[in-house]
């Protein structure tokens, strides 16, 4: 897959963007990340004129629509990076301040336990599949 980004933040003029958008896919983009987008009127735009599935990161202070607000628009696949980072921050903070006092890594039987659910909630059996079905 050959994704291409792009921000909507930048201060490049939307049709700017949007023919950047149009030569990447042309050139082979699988896929067009646009990071921030700033209105429903340009998102709709993008979702419309390029030929590709859109992927946009969600959670953003100019323009913050439902998920399903997306998926009507057209936006096929949403990444919330900054809610992830806000709510996961608190405990990278307790690890490393245990890491600092310890000295090592010591999961506790508990987090041992919870890796294969986690492995699961991130999709590792799917992506294994796929990096298989690559190498076959």
């Amino acid at each position: 897959m050959r994704p291409w980004r792009k921000d909507l933040k930048s201060g490049t003029p939307e049709d700017d963007t949007l023919r950047r958008c149009l030569a990447y896919v042309e050139a082979g983009a699988d896929i067009v990340m646009i990071m921030s987008p700033t209105s429903e009127k340009t998102l709709r735009r993008f979702c419309s004129e390029i030929p590709k599935p859109i992927l946009v990161c969600g959670g953003t202070k100019e323009y913050d629509p439902s998920a399903a607000e997306l998926q009507e628009i057209g936006v096929k696949i949403v990444a919330y990076p900054m809610f992830i980072r806000q709510k996961i921050a608190p405990y990278i903070r307790i690890a490393l301040r245990n890491l600092l006092r310890d000295g090592n890594v010591n999961f506790t039987q508990d987090e041992k336990d919870q890796r294969e659910t986690l492995n699961n909630i991130l999709g590792m059996p799917q992506f294994k599949k796929i990096q298989a079905d690559f190498k076959s």
